[in-house]
């Protein structure tokens, strides 16, 4: 099980693919080093070395950057903890508005009186 830092990263790669470490610092803080990390040796996502070519001045200049891509195991890491939010979820939802239903029909009942 992941705690909630680690699934905000891989939803955040999921939705958006190639992700850089800068931008993933920038969004989440220093502790999302360790959590990439994690996940990269878990096999969660991987880290692949892409050669952007930026240009500085007019030239053309090959920098390297760290890429992370979501795996197949972290996609399916995120849609079985959906699917068990959803499990648990609507049956509360409907619950609570069974139960106030519940509630306003005896307040009802007891303002006509």
């Amino acid at each position: 099980m992941l705690d909630k830092k680690s699934v905000k990263l891989l939803s955040y790669i999921k939705k958006n693919p190639n992700s850089n470490f800068e931008t993933l610092k920038m969004r989440y803080g220093e502790i999302a080093l360790d959590n990439l990390r994690y996940l990269d040796k878990e096999g969660y996502l991987f880290n692949k070395t892409n050669g952007c070519i930026h240009s500085l001045g007019g030239r053309s200049m090959p920098i390297k950057t760290n890429v992370y891509r979501i795996t197949p195991k972290g996609i399916a890491y995120l849609e079985e903890r959906h699917q068990n939010n959803m499990r648990y979820i609507v049956p509360l939802i409907i619950s609570n508005i069974m139960s106030l239903a519940a509630l306003a029909v005896s307040i009802i009942s007891i303002i006509v009186k």
